[in-house]
């Protein structure tokens, strides 16, 4: 498996974590009424604010370990894979294209389900976790065909 894909992997696999986390967190909270919308929405704000960070040290630790292990069987090794993968080429960009589309599509409908749930009735709180789940969905299909593509390459048609 490729760095690249192992990188995306290592997101998605926390973003889930983090998704699930919250989840627990949503199912499980004693709040009086469904409408309480500004409760609601700073969990929601906290659950984002801790989701950025969570991601950016995991990806930090990632990023350590993965050169430690390729120093200790080549010096060099490391700083070739490193070096390379930051550097985008054709396949990269043509992956990350097609892997937005998927996600933004998802994001798209579960906004759009979200607003004909809210006005079909329910409740300002229900619509928020509809559009947060969409979120959460569309990135990780996303990261799902950025680790197949990036795996099986990118075919034309």
């Amino acid at each position: 498996m490729s760095y690249k894909s192992k990188r995306v992997l290592t997101t998605m696999i926390t973003g889930a974590l983090l998704a699930i986390g919250y989840l627990i967190y949503a199912v499980n909270r004693n709040e009086p009424g469904p409408d309480a919308l500004r409760s609601w929405s700073l969990a929601m704000l906290g659950f984002v604010a801790v989701t950025v960070v969570v991601l950016i040290v995991v990806q930090i630790l990632f990023h350590v370990v993965l050169a430690a292990r390729l120093s200790v069987t080549d010096g060099d090794a490391a700083e070739r894979v490193m070096t390379s993968s930051l550097l985008p080429d054709e396949m990269d960009r043509a992956i990350r294209l097609r892997s937005g589309q998927l996600g933004y599509l998802i994001v798209g409908l579960g906004f759009v389900a979200g607003l004909a749930a809210g006005a079909l009735g329910a409740s300002a709180v229900v619509v928020l976790h509809m559009v947060l789940g969409a979120f959460v969905v569309g990135s990780l299909a996303g990261g799902a065909v950025t680790v197949y593509r990036l795996e099986r390459g990118v075919g034309h048609g």
